[in-house]
């Protein structure tokens, strides 16, 4: 009896509609600026779907798309990666994902979140840091007594150096939208977190990669991005 009501079980979970779990979700934000010394105010406005599947008990996708108006509709891939939880304490994850450098691009870049009308001076376009990344991670929590310590670590497709061939003012600025590696040298980073408590958070986070100007074979620079952050949550 007890095997015929295990494989009616079985037969009854292979019928059901289905075995994964998709969840659509995303935001619609618009904006009015109006820059001082006389620059053109102008209306904003954007959409950025979000996807995310869960293909089975271990493994998540995920994926956002912006589409933003422009002097055109622009179309922009945010993020796609899939994540495999390896063990409670372990997730490892591959594709273009949010950069885990500081808090912003993580946790604060989304406009419903984020109520400034820029990002900070480090992110955004043109920025010190970037905010995703094209590669593989690896990140989880450690339980430390009654504390508790967070990492992500990254290896990832490395930024370009900006010679200022085109624009002399941006020269020396580094690009961060390489979807195809100029060298063999890839970017490595992450972010390390210690809860002392569980509503104070204190970070630190690195990323170093030899770069070089894009589509040349010019020698090889090194560059070293580090931030600090520290969080309260009451």
């Amino acid at each position: 009896l007890e095997t015929r009501l295990r494989e009616g079980r079985a037969e009854a979970r292979a019928a059901s509609p289905g075995t994964t779990a998709g969840l659509r979700t995303g935001d619609v934000f618009g904006a009015f600026s109006a820059p001082a010394r006389r620059a053109p105010s102008t209306f904003q406005a954007g959409f950025r779907p979000v996807l995310v599947w869960k293909a089975a008990d271990d493994l998540l996708v995920e994926g956002e798309i912006e589409l933003e108006l422009e002097e055109e509709i622009e179309v922009e891939l945010e993020y796609a990666h899939a994540a495999w939880v390896a063990h409670d304490l372990v997730t490892v994850g591959v594709g273009k994902f949010l950069a885990p450098l500081g808090l912003t691009p993580e946790r604060l870049h989304p406009e419903w979140i984020q109520k400034l009308p820029e990002l900070p001076m480090a992110f955004g376009h043109d920025g010190l840091v970037p905010t995703s990344v094209v590669g593989a991670q690896v990140r989880g929590g450690l339980p430390l007594g009654p504390s508790k310590l967070g990492y992500a670590l990254f290896v990832a497709n490395g930024p370009t150096l900006n010679t200022g061939d085109d624009e002399a003012e941006e020269a020396g600025m580094l690009h961060f939208d390489n979807f195809v590696d100029e060298n063999r040298d890839k970017a490595v980073g992450g972010r390390i977190g210690f809860l002392p408590l569980p509503w104070v958070e204190l970070g630190i986070s690195a990323q170093s990669a030899r770069v070089r100007a894009e589509g040349t074979s010019r020698d090889e620079i090194g560059t070293l991005l580090g931030a600090a952050d520290a969080t309260i949550s009451r």
